[in-house]
């Protein structure tokens, strides 16, 4: 193979090759179509440029290292030149992938900062500095176009700060060259009057960029500036008309670069909305150039007459430029994007249903003829037609979701998703909306994005509930969220919990709704939060489970939360059974329906007749034998709790359970009720019994001191005080649970009128015990003090 640095020898050999490569279609001829350019007459650089345009970049990185020598002076021109040629080429070949994040941004500029920071001095460094800017200003208008097609408010935040920050940056760089040249002008010589040249093009440069990027704002602020700007956007067009003029007071008349301000100053009135000046201007401004114009110029006034509703006159232009073959026209990425603009448009004007794979097609072609970076740009065209506010037309959201299902066979997935999720969110067919989704969903689940298929299908099916699959695919969406969370985030767990309630309440009567139910309980249920749980399940055994797990201080709040639940359950005639169940079982005897139908067997109905009444006689049926072993202990705990609440109602309550409850389902419970029926003897024997069983287990002999203490029994209060000492004994002195039975034994004492024990008792623990917390000991004083008081009253 021969070297290119052998071949570029040969004068004839470089321009055959650059005849050749003008006929190639260009891969990235978007980039770096600045119309204030420095022509050059080095047979390299055209070299260079030709193999960049036909997308050939390692080919145009292998010209640039053979055509300088190895040793160059870092402080040369050359040295500079060559880097800078790198950096573009690095730029250009980011440009063709359609890609430019910021790992793009420092590859591309990391040889021009490491020169500048080695030599900050360096004759060059002005140039050196643009490159770098240049590299900027490329990754702002990739951020800009990503944030067009996205509703991602930190997105377009994002792209505005670097489009600022880009613009700002040329208008400062272009200052500093003006410094320069100024000094400059006081030297003299042919090296310097070229330097003084090559500065003012720089100047130049800077200034026309520092206004195409502010004029760049208005992309983010009016989703179709040209023919529907919006206040923002208005308001980011007249800045940057402003701008212009500013700039336009540091050109000479006649130059390249004035006549480039003045069309986009042009392009910023159009922009602002005011179309009779932007015509006025664009009148003003070809009169003083020569024909033929620009394809930059002629795609300004095709645009220019499309908003002002003449599209036979733009229709004219176009035809004039592109013949009978478009795809063989002039290169030019500004019509070309026009000519998008015009088949959408004149469409719409004659509300055509026109097949979406025309504009398909052209769009590729505006690939093929313009690269990546172009095809964003048509897509973003085409998705701003369904971001304008407007009436979305069907062939609108189709076409959009054509250019994704393309993507989706190229391989790009994540393409693809971003387009059919804008059609999503478009089509107002709810079956379509829905179908978009889930080709996006299934694009983005591809590349394991679940959080993102999750929240296209949740946005979707919940904006088109009545879908025919709506439900299901909205479930889905849910599934999708448990799975890129794993569930194991409690942040997470209350997002499903909240997904979940959302689509109960969206979709009750779904065939869905019993599984999410189901999964919603789960999960409420293994936080603990059983109350809830039942709320979600509304099933009698789940209310009852929750009774049974609540504490007696959460009584009232409990009963409040069952209240409201039990309307519902009442209200709904295929939920009555349940609401009977739970009622009967479960709630307080002031929140007893007054009448009520009768349940299946009957029995429920009259539990509740019987709690509300107070009449337990012996005719009330037992639970019928196929009921839980939950709500046959709910009902035992609601019944003891109305007997403890209604003295008057204890011995028939202690009759009706001892017919069905036996001493081993509640021993304790059992022994109370022997205290309820006058045996005290049989209720200290089930106690000691049950205690026997496990003699270790503190927590039993605490609730049978409890329970024999709420008696009036004086042998079961003898008995408490001795569980109450039994219990201080067993746990560590001075701890909290030593002092709890310490204090409970000595108030039982009190109750069962021993005040001196008791005082004594109080009075000894203060003496003995030396730590003892402020509130502990208060409680301790007063009942050492009681005796004495009751003696005194005496």
């Amino acid at each position: 193979m021969i070297s290119p640095s052998r071949l570029l020898k040969k004068r004839w050999f470089v321009a055959g090759l650059l005849i050749a490569l003008s006929s190639v279609s260009s891969a990235s001829s978007s980039y770096g179509e600045v119309p204030v350019l420095r022509q050059t007459d080095s047979a390299a650089s055209d070299l260079i440029a030709a193999l960049v345009r036909a997308g050939r970049f390692t080919d145009a990185e292998s010209v640039c290292h053979d055509t300088t020598a190895a040793n160059l002076d870092p402080m040369s021109d050359q040295a500079a030149k060559r880097v800078i040629r790198l950096s573009q080429i690095s730029t250009a070949r980011q440009f063709a992938s359609g890609h430019f994040d910021d790992a793009a941004t420092l590859a591309a500029s990391d040889l021009v900062t490491e020169m500048l920071h080695s030599y900050p001095e360096h004759p060059r460094r002005l140039f050196l500095k643009s490159q770098s800017l240049a590299v900027r200003r490329e990754a702002a208008r990739f951020a800009v176009l990503a944030a067009v097609v996205s509703a991602d408010s930190a997105n377009q935040l994002a792209a505005s700060e670097s489009l600022l920050r880009a613009t700002l940056a040329s208008r400062e760089l272009a200052n500093e060259i003006a410094d320069e040249r100024t000094r400059l002008q006081t030297q003299r010589g042919p090296e310097v009057l070229g330097t003084l040249a090559d500065l003012l093009r720089l100047e130049q440069e800077s200034l026309v960029e520092s206004v195409s990027l502010a004029l760049m704002q208005t992309d983010l602020l009016s989703a179709d500036p040209d023919i529907a700007p919006e206040p923002d956007g208005i308001g980011a067009a007249t800045q940057a008309e402003q701008a212009a003029d500013q700039v336009l007071m540091k050109l000479p008349s006649g130059s390249t670069a004035r006549h480039e301000i003045e069309r986009l100053k042009t392009e910023a009135i159009l922009r602002a909305g005011d179309r009779p000046r932007a015509a006025e201007s664009y009148a003003s401004l070809a009169k003083s150039l020569s024909k033929p114009y620009s394809a930059t110029m002629l795609a300004l006034g095709v645009r220019i007459n499309m908003a002002s509703g003449r599209l036979r006159e733009a229709g004219k232009t176009l035809d004039t430029f592109y013949g009978d073959d478009p795809d063989t026209a002039p290169f030019s990425v500004e019509m070309d994007l026009v000519r998008l603009k015009y088949l959408l448009a004149n469409s719409a004007a004659n509300d055509a249903t026109t097949d979406t794979s025309v504009v398909v097609r052209w769009i590729e072609t505006i690939g093929r003829r313009n690269g990546a970076y172009a095809t964003r740009r048509a897509e973003a065209i085409s998705l701003s037609r369904l971001q304008s506010g407007g009436v979305v037309r069907d062939v609108d959201a189709a076409l959009v979701a054509a250019q994704g299902r393309d993507w989706l066979r190229r391989g790009d997935a994540a393409r693809a998703a971003e387009l059919l999720a804008a059609a999503a969110a478009a089509d107002a067919d709810p079956d379509r909306a829905i179908r978009h989704a889930v080709e996006a969903a299934a694009a983005w689940s591809s590349l394991e994005d679940f959080e993102s298929a999750a929240a296209i299908l949740a946005s979707t099916t919940f904006g088109h509930p009545s879908g025919s699959d709506a439900a299901r695919i909205h479930l889905q969406s849910i599934l999708l969220h448990a799975k890129a969370g794993n569930g194991q985030v409690a942040g997470n767990r209350d997002t499903l919990k909240s997904l979940l309630r959302n689509h109960l309440q969206r979709w009750p009567k779904s065939s869905t709704a019993s599984g999410a139910t189901e999964w919603l309980v789960k999960i409420l249920t293994a936080e603990g939060d059983l109350v809830a749980a039942a709320e979600a399940g509304s099933s009698a055994e789940a209310w009852q489970a929750a009774y049974l797990a609540s504490a007696p201080r959460e009584s009232a709040k409990f009963q409040s939360r069952l209240q409201k639940a039990s309307r519902s359950l009442a209200a709904d005639s295929a939920s009555y059974s349940v609401y009977a169940q739970t009622v009967a079982t479960i709630a307080d005897r002031d929140q007893l329906p007054k009448s009520l139908e009768s349940d299946s067997d009957g029995f429920f109905t009259a539990v509740i007749q019987a709690r509300r009444t107070g009449v337990i006689d012996p005719s009330l049926p037992t639970p019928p034998s196929g009921l839980s072993a939950v709500a046959v202990d709910a009902l035992r705990k609601r019944m003891m709790a109305d007997g403890r609440e209604s003295p008057s109602l204890r011995k028939s309550i202690a009759a009706w359970l001892d017919r069905w409850s036996g001493d081993a389902d509640d021993p304790i419970g059992s022994a109370e009720r022997r205290l309820w029926s006058g045996m005290p003897d049989e209720a200290i024997r089930i106690i000691e019994t049950f205690l026997a069983q496990s003699p270790k287990a503190i927590d039993r002999v605490e609730r049978a001191a409890v329970m024999l203490s709420q008696s009036s029994d004086r042998r079961a209060q003898e008995v408490a005080v001795e569980y109450f000492d039994s219990i201080a004994a067993g746990v560590a002195q001075a701890s909290v649970p030593w002092h709890e039975a310490k204090i409970s034994a000595i108030e039982l004492l009190r109750r069962m009128n021993r005040m001196e024990e008791s005082s004594r008792r109080a009075q000894y623990i203060l003496l003995t015990v030396q730590e003892i917390d402020a509130p502990t000991k208060r409680r301790y004083q007063e009942l050492a003090k009681s005796n004495a008081t009751d003696r005194e009253s005496k």
